[in-house]
């Protein structure tokens, strides 16, 4: 058994409404390392489960591979706008 899911960030554009900037893309390098923080630390706290990260992407549990995080720059159709970046990540 498995999840999987994919997320489409626009980290190049700012949310004027929350007062966020956009992220420079010099920075988008940082996400699927902060994705695979992140899932470590879920994974840690909701199954009680001593996860670890194998860099750059893959989730490790007892020293095997159970889950793993992949990034893909999608350039927009339009070149004045930064690009979108798809974020999956997948549990076994």
């Amino acid at each position: 058994a498995g999840i999987a899911t994919s997320v489409l960030l626009r980290p190049g554009e700012a949310v004027a409404d929350r007062g966020w900037p956009p992220a420079p893309p010099a920075g988008y390098g940082w996400l699927p390392l902060l994705a695979g923080v992140a899932l470590v630390e879920a994974v840690t706290r909701l199954a009680e489960l001593d996860a670890s990260l194998k860099w750059p992407n893959d989730l490790l549990v007892d020293g095997r591979k159970c889950g793993g995080i992949l990034a893909e720059a999608i350039p927009a159709a339009d070149p004045a706008r930064p690009p979108a970046i798809v974020l999956g990540i997948g549990l076994n």
